[in-house]
């Protein structure tokens, strides 16, 4: 990886190359026997040589995962809001009829 004439390339989309950095990582630091800051800085150093190239693109996502994702954040955030509406609704009754509100 330090010879100077290589140059490094990654190509696809950005879960891959966060991937494909852990794996350059992990090569700086076991056979480098770079310490995480060194490998880090080792990395920097490459891409401002234009030694390390990539071609990224944002994440693909899955349609129907995507959108389970979002109609569970959804219910998650609706059942909260009723949660707290039920909660004010029960203070202002406890406060109509005198009763000590516990917290």
């Amino acid at each position: 990886m330090n010879h100077p004439q290589c140059n490094y390339y990654a190509c696809g989309d950005a879960k891959m190359a966060d991937d494909v950095f852990e794996v350059f990582m992990a090569i700086a630091k076991t056979i480098g026997q770079l310490s995480h800051i060194e490998a880090v800085e080792f990395f920097e150093r490459m891409n401002k040589e234009n030694l390390l190239h990539t071609d990224v693109w944002g994440v693909q996502l899955h349609f129907q995962q995507a959108i389970q994702q979002v109609q569970k954040d959804n219910y998650s955030k609706t059942e909260k809001w009723l949660n707290r509406v039920k909660q004010s609704t029960n203070e202002q009754a406890a406060i109509g009829q005198g009763q000590p509100l516990t917290v």
